[in-house]
């Protein structure tokens, strides 16, 4: 699995995640954040997962992951998610995309996950 960082705002990473399945005929991209700080709290809106998390949260998965196969890619857009550092001075809506193919028209195989968005700090 190879990690990409996508972006920083303040004491948060946003990292996307890209790996081939076993079989080699899969491959999945993930995105993720992160904190640097204990007390931030986020919002996945759409999604159950919302509340406190720490440095030792680790990596928590936004939304769904995306998986495509050789000739078949595959396209998700994330529902916007919010992150707030615990002082209150870092406000952040990410909004997201990845995507993923295997195999190209000219006959390569080699997998690509490719990630788009941006964030809105107030």
């Amino acid at each position: 699995m190879k990690f990409f960082t996508l972006a920083t705002i303040g004491p948060f990473t946003v990292t996307g995640a890209c790996y081939t399945a076993s079989s080699g005929t899969d491959v999945t991209a993930v995105t993720y954040f992160s904190t640097s700080e204990d007390h931030a709290s986020y919002d996945v809106i759409g999604y159950s997962g919302v509340g406190e998390f720490d440095v030792s949260s680790g990596n928590i998965q936004i939304g769904v992951a995306t998986t495509g196969s050789l000739g078949a890619p595959s396209q998700v857009s994330h529902e916007p998610t919010f992150l707030q550092s615990p002082d209150g001075s870092v406000d952040a809506y990410l909004y997201d995309s990845a995507s993923v193919y295997h195999g190209s028209a000219g006959g390569a195989s080699a997998p690509a996950c490719n990630w788009s968005g941006y964030y809105v700090t107030y």
